[in-house]
């Protein structure tokens, strides 16, 4: 969490000082100026998101599914910041070009590296596990209901 915090504050540092320079640069022109600051916040819109919620991403994920298991099962995330920005980078991208239609191959290409960061690490066999979960199998929708009672989601 720290380290996202410390990429926010540089994201917002370097669009401060990209911003100084601008209004500095205006002169005395308060019109320069106003330009030079509403470019700045247009560029903070556009690279904030762009940078942060990748990196946020990640180490919420990487976090979430870590410490994901069972007695039996784990869970494992390798995500990368690089990898997710390139991704987020190149929807953005695209998403501009075809003005908003790629959005739904961007929403799938983005869970799509998600998910190919992720493992499922298996004590024992998988196949002895589903025969035992069949013999002890009762049928009943109590637990499922149970989920959607209280709201429990596990997913990306």
């Amino acid at each position: 969490m720290l380290r996202l915090i410390g990429v926010v504050l540089l994201v917002c540092t370097v669009i401060g000082g990209v911003m100084a320079l601008l209004m500095a640069g205006g002169g005395g022109n308060p019109a320069g100026r106003m330009m030079a600051f509403f470019g700045a916040i247009g560029l903070l819109y556009l690279l904030l998101p762009l940078i942060v919620i990748p990196f946020a991403t990640v180490a919420l994920q990487n976090l979430v599914w870590a410490n994901t298991r069972s007695r039996n099962t784990r869970f494992r995330s390798e995500l990368r910041h690089g990898r997710l920005l390139k991704v987020n980078a190149l929807n953005w991208l695209l998403i501009a070009l075809t003005l908003g239609l790629y959005w739904p191959f961007a929403q799938v290409r983005m869970a799509r590296a998600r998910l190919e960061a992720m493992a499922l690490q298996v004590k024992g066999d998988v196949d002895t596990w589903m025969a035992r979960a069949e013999a002890r199998r009762q049928d009943g929708v109590l637990g499922d209901a149970a989920g959607d009672f209280f709201g429990i989601d596990v997913g990306l």
